[in-house]
């Protein structure tokens, strides 16, 4: 009498395979995209929010000092939140902190792999506040990834900030920038 032995055919497991290689050409494009796509929207909305801490803390200290200073060259870049005018000129590296407490705030290249900070429209590349009201310079920053995902972010003469896809852009879930 023979055992009944029981196990995959060679082609279940062929088939098995093909499926997966099938799944997974399918998927890791996608998941590529999807990572290039948060990394951009998270470097947008980190100097939306840092835009607003500006904003913020100018009114709170009523202070006419308040700026972010951007640097960008070569592929780095960096922009950093202070009311140091003395110490924070141009660098990355440079003492930038708010009241002298020591703590720098802003974001770099570092920190978002493959973004570039690109077409900074502040007059000095510095986007200042007004203690009334957190009015500021009317202006843009866009950031890019790639060639064609482009996001920017803009501010009103008002001081309020919004980010937006130009023209171009093939970044879908952001309103098109008017």
């Amino acid at each position: 009498m023979r055992s009944q032995i029981s196990g995959f055919t060679l082609l279940e497991l062929m088939v098995t395979i093909f499926v997966m290689v099938i799944l997974l050409g399918i998927g890791v494009p996608s998941y590529i995209q999807f990572k290039e796509d948060q990394t951009l929207l998270g470097a947008a909305q980190t100097l939306y929010g840092d835009i607003q801490l500006a904003r913020s803390e100018t009114i709170k200290r009523r202070s006419n000092d308040m700026f972010i200073l951007f640097v960008s060259s070569d592929g780095q870049w960096c922009y950093r939140i202070s009311d140091n005018t003395a110490n924070c000129v141009n660098s990355c590296s440079d003492t930038c902190d708010i009241q002298n407490d020591g703590i720098t705030r802003g974001a770099d290249s570092s920190r978002f792999q493959g973004v570039i900070l690109d077409n900074i429209s502040y007059a000095s590349g510095k986007l200042n506040f007004n203690s009334r009201r957190g009015i500021t310079n009317e202006g843009d920053v866009d950031l890019r990834y790639g060639t064609s995902k482009t996001l920017r972010v803009h501010t009103s003469a008002l001081g309020r900030a919004t980010i937006c896809a130009p023209s171009g852009s093939t970044y879908s879930g952001v309103q098109s920038c008017n």
